[in-house]
């Protein structure tokens, strides 16, 4: 029974080990009309604005995610663009993530730098105003990952 007891108390203390502080995760995406209308993503119309939703979370129920530690990264593909009249400067969570975007290989990458900790248990929708900008599909990929640029952070124990 001591050696059982042992054993217990030795995996509960290698699972303590290994428990990840910074849980950074994205949700099923979501294109609506500008009413709020869910659309087939697949069929974007060329110069229709439209909008795309992103769930955005901190699965760590504990821990928030340190300013610093992660980037928000959604790849447009090659027949969606932002909508001109859309502020990157002025998008949702902006106080957490400055945005930016880049066009690479002729697809439009938005990238998002955290500034600012995201509490734990964090869910929230990132949303980008987004125009077809040829017919045909696009594909749409999103990442939230950790990307620790300030070492002085702790992000696993």
């Amino acid at each position: 029974m001591k050696k059982l007891s042992f054993l217990f108390l030795l995996l509960l203390h290698l699972r303590g080990e290994a428990q990840v502080f910074a849980d950074p995760a994205t949700g099923q995406m979501d294109v609506t009309n500008v009413l709020g209308t869910s659309l087939n993503a697949n069929f974007i119309v060329k110069d229709s604005v439209s909008i795309l939703n992103v769930p955005l979370y901190n699965l760590n129920q504990l821990v928030g995610l340190p300013s610093g530690t992660c980037k928000f990264i959604i790849n447009l593909g090659t027949n969606i663009m932002l909508d001109p009249a859309f502020n990157l400067a002025n998008a949702p969570w902006s106080n957490y993530l400055s945005w930016t975007s880049a066009v690479t290989n002729n697809q439009l990458k938005i990238t998002g730098n955290l500034i600012a900790p995201i509490p734990d248990d964090f869910n929230g929708i990132a949303s980008s105003s987004i125009k077809g900008k040829t017919y045909g599909t696009s594909t749409i990929q999103t990442e939230f990952s950790i990307n620790n640029h300030d070492t002085s952070v702790l992000l696993f124990e």
